[in-house]
C-alpha cells in the first residue's frame, strides 16, 4: 500500500466507521470493514478495570456467536494470550508470538481456529487520554507470509482505524 492508497483506504475507513452509532451498527460497520478490507473477523474490545472507562469486558465484534458462547462458557478471559499481551504492549502485535505460551493457550487458539476466528491475528493496543485500555484485533486466514507481509504495509492504517473505532 503506497501513501496515496493509505490516504484513501484511511479516508474511505474512517468515513464508514466514525459516525456515532448503536452498538448493532457498530456490529455491522465492524463486518463492513472486514468484508471491504478482507479480514475474517474484528475485535474491539475496552479492557479498562475504571469503571468510568467501560469497566472491562465491554466489546463489539464479528466473531461467530458459536465462538462467543465458548469464549464465556470456558472462562477463555482467564488464558486468553491477546487480552494479557494487550493490557502490557503499546505498539501492535502478532498472534504468532503468542501461540507458545503453553499448553492452555495452545489449546485455546486450536479451539478459537476450530471455531472460525482464523488462523492469522493482529492486535492494535489503544491507549486513552484518561487512562482507558483497549484493543482492536483483526484476523485472517492468509498463509504465515502472505499475512506478515499485509500488516507489515497496513499496521499503520490499522492503528489510526483502530483508534477512530475506540
Amino acid at each position: 500500500m503506497d501513501a496515496r492508497d493509505g490516504e484513501r483506504f484511511l479516508r474511505e475507513e474512517i468515513a464508514q466507521l466514525a459516525r456515532p452509532v448503536s452498538w448493532a451498527d457498530a456490529t455491522e460497520r465492524l463486518r463492513g470493514f472486514c468484508r471491504r478490507n478482507g479480514f475474517d473477523h474484528a475485535v474491539h474490545t475496552v479492557m479498562s478495570s475504571d469503571r468510568r472507562h467501560g469497566g472491562g469486558g465491554v466489546f463489539v465484534t464479528t466473531y461467530p456467536v458459536t465462538w462467543i458462547e465458548r469464549y464465556l462458557e470456558q472462562n477463555y478471559q482467564a488464558v486468553d494470550p491477546v487480552l494479557t499481551e494487550a493490557r502490557r504492549a503499546v505498539v501492535p502485535f502478532d498472534w504468532s508470538g503468542l501461540q507458545d505460551r503453553g499448553p492452555g493457550v495452545r489449546a485455546f487458539f486450536e479451539d478459537a481456529w476450530a471455531n472460525g476466528v482464523g488462523r492469522q491475528g493482529m492486535s492494535i493496543p489503544i491507549r486513552g487520554p484518561s487512562g482507558e485500555a483497549a484493543v482492536f484485533s483483526l484476523t485472517g486466514s492468509e498463509d504465515d507470509e502472505a499475512w506478515r507481509s499485509r500488516m507489515r504495509a497496513a499496521v499503520p492504517y490499522l492503528q489510526i482505524v483502530g483508534f477512530e473505532i475506540h
